[in-house]
């Protein structure tokens, strides 16, 4: 990536902070709570005391969680200069809330967290199946669904007048569509650049109308496979098939600005990354071998996504291109399948692209192949 210095506060994320709890489970344990394999949920009647038997049944890792904190704290890692970015969110008077806040802070990320009182910082169970290869998630939000629109005034000259990129997901947005729609507004009345993470499938018919209120102001959405599939049953005309290619070109025009279409980046797993923006459409494919590290094999896929926003992000606000910021962002999921949880390793076994010929790692590890839809 480019070299050059970056202003603190430079992208503000907003989002839940969640402690995760991690452990490798049967199928059996799965099908006790009522969940499937590769699905985010929140916790139900059906999982009540779920946390507790899965404490007493397996040996579960805790650790900094949250895809906005993921996604910050993954960005901070890749730019290696503190500050950066600003995580915005609400969290409880606990051991939970003081371990997320000294993770992020040691992680590079600056904090402005809305102290809720009488409310338990949130958690996410992380049910790893089949090796790792498969994660279930059960989020139970606490004081995370607690934040307020009187604590985004407080901060809003110190931090938001002075971001020039937003990041929220459509989990926070469910909850605090205020408030991301003041953001929003002032984002574009700006010039700035929001960015949304669609976050989950069941979130996009149970919130649809808050979805639809936000999308006109923005400029980049990301989503795997599985939530554009949900996203195009909740908005297009349920007689009609697309292809995914179709469906990522939909999401770039729908309820956008005439001839504004807006950036549309669709990961599918280990298949190829779509990035859409209007009729254009690239293919991106990354060769696994450009990451270095000790232990062989993927340990854990909970993560994956949000460091792959974080190293696209990382990219995105030092003006690097889409190829790059593509690049950089699988190169950052690579990296932490590898880890328990969104962790990060050693940062110098991990290269990122640059962008610039001079300091381009000598790894040929992405393909592109475009393709125009008319």
């Amino acid at each position: 990536m480019n070299t050059g210095t970056l202003a603190e506060g430079t992208i503000v994320g907003f989002g839940d902070p969640l402690l995760d709890i991690t452990a490798d489970v049967d199928l059996d344990f799965l099908k006790r709570f009522g969940l499937k394999q590769d699905d985010s949920i929140l916790a139900g009647d059906s999982q009540r005391g779920l946390p507790k038997e899965l404490c007493e049944r397996y040996t579960p890792r805790f650790s900094s969680g949250g895809s906005t904190q993921n996604t910050l704290r993954v960005m901070q890692w890749i730019l290696r200069q503190p500050r950066i970015s600003t995580m915005v969110g609400a969290i409880g008077y606990d051991q939970y809330g003081r371990y997320l806040e000294q993770n992020a802070r040691e992680c590079g990320v600056d904090i402005r967290y809305h102290y809720v009182e009488q409310e338990s910082t949130g958690t996410c169970c992380v049910l790893l199946s089949q090796n790792g290869i498969r994660r279930s998630l059960i989020t139970t939000k606490g004081a995370s669904a607690r934040y307020s629109i009187q604590h985004l005034q407080r901060i809003w000259e110190p931090v938001v007048e002075r971001a020039r990129f937003f990041y929220v997901t459509c989990y926070f947005l469910s909850g605090n569509a205020e408030v991301v729609l003041e953001v929003a507004h002032h984002s574009h009345q700006r010039g700035k650049v929001l960015c949304l993470n669609l976050s989950a499938s069941f979130l996009m018919a149970l919130h649809r109308e808050k979805i639809c209120s936000i999308l006109p102001y923005v400029d980049i959405v990301f989503g795997n496979d599985s939530e554009l599939e949900a996203f195009i049953e909740a908005h297009y005309e349920p007689d009609q098939k697309l292809t995914r290619e179709e469906a990522a070109r939909f999401l770039s025009t729908f309820m956008a600005p005439p001839g504004s279409p807006r950036l549309a980046v669709i990961t599918q797993a280990e298949n190829t990354v779509l990035v859409a923006k209007g009729s254009k459409l690239d293919s991106y494919t990354v060769d696994e071998k450009v990451i270095d590290v000790d232990s062989p094999g993927t340990v854990d896929t909970n993560g994956a996504g949000d460091a792959f926003v974080g190293g696209f992000l990382a990219s995105l606000i030092k003006s690097c291109s889409v190829e790059v910021c593509v690049k950089n962002g699988c190169m950052a999921a690579l990296a932490i399948i590898h880890e328990v949880g969104c962790t990060t390793p050693d940062r110098s076994k991990v290269r990122f692209y640059s962008g610039t010929r001079d300091t381009e790692p000598r790894i040929p590890s992405i393909t592109r192949r475009q393709i125009s839809i008319s």
